[in-house]
């Protein structure tokens, strides 16, 4: 029976051995490659030459947008550019409907077109691409080129980032194999300072250009059906009308009933003059 034992406790023994090659085989494969990405990187601050991110802003009025869209396009295909983002709007700023026959009706609309390109250019092609820009068909309203240098942004960027591998690196010295492969914090910072860099650095390969385009105004005509002219029916009109002649005496009605003691006063008045009754008063103060 203790024979048994020791054979199982051996076949244990010998199955985490491997298990724990297995995983340590697998973590320096993850950290090799994190370390050969990081080392592949250039050292910005051994170049002589400054890193820049290049970006340009243009607002153009031009006859077609369409044509001019399709324009840019051929252009950016020869100097290995792409668009990745445009737009295009028709806007109406105003409209006119004015009756052109009996039975149709004549709508004229004010169209102002206008387009909106973002492109990327590779460096080696800038120059070039806004040379061509800017000898297009059009007319020129505004214009802004800039170059941003981003040397030693990038630079502190990379060296971050290449700590957080030597942290990785050197936490393998004095942790155990989990810890050193679940390390949360220290991943998670490597992988967004790596992500920076990259962004950064991908940036620093193009121009970047933002082109507007305002195009020719058009009137646009279109025609509609007219409606008839239809009118409110006797039988309704002469409903209103009486309606509102009984909502007019009322208000008569109400106005007389509130002014009921002078209407009273009015009427004595009125009689005793009738009557004759003043001068009668009148003539017999004079006899006394």
């Amino acid at each position: 029976m203790k024979s048994h034992q020791k054979i199982i406790i051996a076949l244990l023994c010998t199955s985490l051995y491997f298990l724990s090659c297995s995983n340590a085989s697998n973590y320096k494969a993850a950290e090799a490659t994190s370390s050969t990405e990081a080392a592949s990187l250039p050292d910005t601050a051994m170049q002589p030459d400054r890193i820049i991110i290049k970006t340009a802003d243009i607002t153009m009025d031009v006859n077609n947008v369409e044509q001019s869209i399709q324009d840019f396009q051929h252009m950016l295909q020869a100097v290995n550019g792409h668009i990745y983002h445009y737009e295009i709007h028709n806007e109406k700023q105003n409209q006119t409907e004015v009756q052109h026959s009996f039975d149709s009706n004549l709508v004229a609309t004010t169209i102002a077109p206008v387009g909106y390109l973002k492109v990327k250019v590779p460096v080696a092609y800038a120059d070039s691409f806004i040379s061509q820009v800017i000898s297009m068909n059009g007319q020129i309203n505004d214009f802004m080129f800039d170059e941003n240098d981003v040397t030693e942004s990038i630079t502190e960027k990379k060296e971050l980032m290449l700590s957080d591998a030597g942290e990785v690196s050197h936490a393998k010295k004095n942790a155990s194999l989990e810890k050193q492969y679940y390390d949360k914090e220290t991943r998670e910072s490597f992988i967004a300072r790596k992500a920076d860099f990259s962004k950064l650095a991908f940036q620093t390969k193009n121009l970047w250009f933002d082109i507007h385009l305002k195009g020719s105004s058009y009137v646009n005509k279109t025609y509609t059906a007219s409606t008839e002219n239809y009118r409110t029916p006797f039988y309704v009109r002469a409903t209103q009308a009486l309606n509102n002649g009984w909502y007019g005496f009322s208000i008569f009605l109400t106005l007389i009933l509130q002014m009921w003691p002078f209407i009273i006063v009015a009427f004595v008045v009125y009689w005793a003059f009738k009557k004759k009754w003043f001068h009668r008063h009148f003539a017999l103060a004079k006899k006394v």
